[in-house]
């Protein structure tokens, strides 16, 4: 019932070291929100989220679990891109994690890749989210979700 609220689904049956996440999603709602694709989640070791507003901005972060069992998101990459779709329209989102490189891919166009030195998580699970900022509700439709090779 509040605001700043997050959603996240984990595949659990299967972890993933190098693999390629599409989904599609459509807004269908008028609220600000962003949609986070994850992947090489693993509870102890962190994971690698992009989060896509649909505002056309996006960041990639490690996050890893905090003392009080709460995320802590620390920013690696941030940007921009036109091919994110505002309002009411369908976006399909991509993420790749392929060795040290993760890539985001919004509506088929290369949006960002980025090499992690940092970190280097090896493999983990994979998921997607939903986060509200100042309003609800936040509705979102996802009509398909594929897992491939990089």
């Amino acid at each position: 019932g509040g605001k700043n609220l997050n959603v996240f689904a984990l595949y659990q049956p299967e972890t993933y070291k190098n693999t390629r996440i599409d989904f599609s999603v459509t807004n269908r709602g008028d609220a600000a929100n962003s949609l986070s694709v994850i992947c090489r989640y693993n509870e102890k070791q962190g994971w690698y989220q992009y989060d896509i507003c649909n505002s056309g901005l996006y960041n990639l972060y490690y996050v890893v679990w905090d003392k009080d069992k709460h995320p802590s998101p620390i920013l690696l990459a941030d940007g921009g891109s036109n091919a994110i779709r505002q309002g009411q329209a369908p976006n399909e989102i991509g993420m790749v994690c392929d060795g040290r490189d993760l890539k985001l891919y919004v509506n088929g166009q290369l949006a960002q890749t980025y090499t992690d030195n940092q970190f280097v998580l090896r493999d983990g699970l994979i998921g997607i989210g939903v986060s509200s900022f100042a309003r609800l509700p936040i509705r979102l439709d996802f009509d398909w979700l594929k897992v491939s090779l990089p």
